[in-house]
């Protein structure tokens, strides 16, 4: 007899019988969690709906099936401790054995329950070849890089059929995960989850967010104590942990960049404006180009982006010099390993900027100082003045679909815990280029060649009023004002009278 068969006739169990977990999820989000079907799933938002202990019991809806695996997750294995002491007081109810060395439990039906960590992809090697069925990532707002799930989502299959295929996360709003979980659940499902998302290519890949809140719970809104801890906290934190709203800033590198006040619909820019372009420079991770344009008042613009990867220099400047007008290549600030040099037998290689400009386009060192580099573009971005004053920023992106990536970077950006004052450095998926900082290097050295004035508080026109139409008569202004220039140069200078 198996070990597995030894289990089930002690415990009276059949491949196919369901365990009774003696769990019954509160009312509403609690329970839809523990309902839900869908491919990918995101239960998060405030403290205290009783998150982690919905995901712990989630995956005991299927023990009972031999070739069922579940690989529950945390950033780190400190602060997995916890989930695994709330495992060893419930799971040896159910006949679990625990292995100490492997750190998981074994059901009786041949079901395994393994935990782990995983904050980096090389995290997740150890991992390979397990064949999950069901992924657990529990506080994963805490995870920086969206390619650990990702990549984590490759690995979950089973030979069974019968046995479901899911991912489920547990987050709370402001962590270094923010951005991407917003990005990735809490805009294409809503903020109040009230759609399913499908992957336009694949109908099975499915994704829900499940918004809860403390008063979801009985027991934590009945603690009077422990909310009124909450209401404590500083606005933006009580607005992440008590009232669960996404997108609020704390925590992230740009904390005023908005959609709704930074991009705007492309116009034409006049001919006296400034024009440069800006250049990072990258093959096994994307490289990034983008131009802009700055008007009389200073403000700046990013007129497109443009992205590649795994291109070689002269395939970059190729696609630079066919995209990019001739005005934004004439001064292009780049990163200084456009400059590096590989030296051997006494031959010096040619560098990317020697390639660069044969092809016209002539590279400049740019400013790469991060702090001051990060503070400068903040000082563009800044809409929000002293006592509740609204000002209109100074830096703006065209909507085109090169924009909307650099712009989803720049969103993605948080501070570096280890650093305050610098974002977190994150790298691309070196096989498929997504993800990534290159666009924020990119953005942040255009910004950097032109640095921001600090401007006097006054009240200014709230940007999100801004429609369309509002831009069409600003470029019509811009055009008029060319128009006299350019008349005033063709007038004779007696016109002027005598000097």
């Amino acid at each position: 007899m198996t070990l597995g068969a030894a289990y089930r006739q002690r415990w009276g169990l059949t491949q196919r019988q369901p365990i009774n977990r003696h769990y019954e999820p509160f009312p509403g989000p609690q329970h839809a969690f523990d309902e839900a079907t869908e491919y990918e799933v995101l239960f998060g938002g405030a403290k205290g709906p009783g998150k982690s202990h919905a995901a712990l019991y989630k995956p005991l809806r299927h023990v009972h099936l031999e070739r069922f695996k579940v690989l529950f997750l945390r950033v780190d294995f400190p602060s997995l401790v916890e989930n695994m002491d709330r495992a060893h007081r419930l799971f040896p109810a159910f006949g679990a054995v625990w292995n100490e060395r492997d750190k998981r439990y074994t059901f009786p039906s041949g079901a395994v329950y393994e935990f782990g960590y995983a904050e980096t992809l090389k995290d997740i090697r150890r991992y390979q070849g397990r064949e999950p069925s069901m992924l657990v990532y529990d506080e994963i707002g805490q995870l920086a890089d969206e390619n650990v799930w990702t990549t984590l989502l490759a690995e979950l299959r089973s030979p069974d059929p019968d046995i479901p295929r899911q991912a489920f996360a547990t987050a709370n709003p402001g962590g270094a995960g923010e951005p991407w979980l917003i990005r990735r659940f809490v805009k294409p499902c809503g903020s109040d989850g009230s759609r399913i998302y499908t992957d336009p290519t694949e109908p099975t890949l499915t994704r829900r967010f499940i918004p809860a809140r403390v008063t979801d719970n009985p027991i934590y809104r009945n603690d009077a104590k422990y909310m009124a801890t909450l209401r404590a906290l500083p606005m933006r934190k009580r607005q992440q942990l008590l009232e669960g709203q996404w997108g609020v800033g704390a925590g992230r590198g740009l904390e005023e960049l908005d959609e709704r006040r930074h991009i705007i619909p492309a116009f034409d820019i006049p001919s006296h404006w400034t024009v440069w372009g800006a250049f990072d420079w990258g093959y096994a991770h994307p490289f990034a180009f983008g131009w802009f344009a700055q008007d009389e008042d200073g403000t700046v613009y990013l007129i497109d982006s443009i992205h590649g990867h795994r291109m070689l220099p002269w395939e970059q400047a190729a696609k630079i010099q066919e995209r990019a007008p001739e005005r934004a290549r004439a001064v292009v600030y780049a990163g200084h390993d456009c400059w590096n040099e590989v030296k051997a037998r006494g031959e010096t290689t040619r560098t990317i900027a020697d390639t660069f400009k044969d092809y016209g386009i002539l590279l400049r060192k740019a400013n790469i100082s991060r702090v001051t580099g990060l503070n400068n573009m903040r000082e563009y971005i800044k809409w929000q003045g002293p006592e509740g004053t609204t000002w209109r920023p100074r830096f703006f992106l065209f909507d085109t679909p090169g924009n909307r990536r650099t712009f989803e970077t720049l969103e993605s950006m948080v501070t570096d815990p280890d650093d305050p004052e610098d974002v977190l450095k994150h790298d691309a998926d070196g096989d498929s280029g997504e993800g990534g900082d290159d666009p924020y290097d990119m953005t942040r050295y255009g910004l950097a060649a032109k640095p921001a004035k600090t401007r006097q508080p006054k009240q200014e026109h709230d940007s999100s009023e801004i429609t369309p139409d509002m831009w069409a008569a600003e470029a019509e202004r811009q055009n008029r004002l060319k128009y006299r220039k350019e008349k005033r140069r063709e007038r004779p200078l007696s016109e002027f009278g005598e000097f």
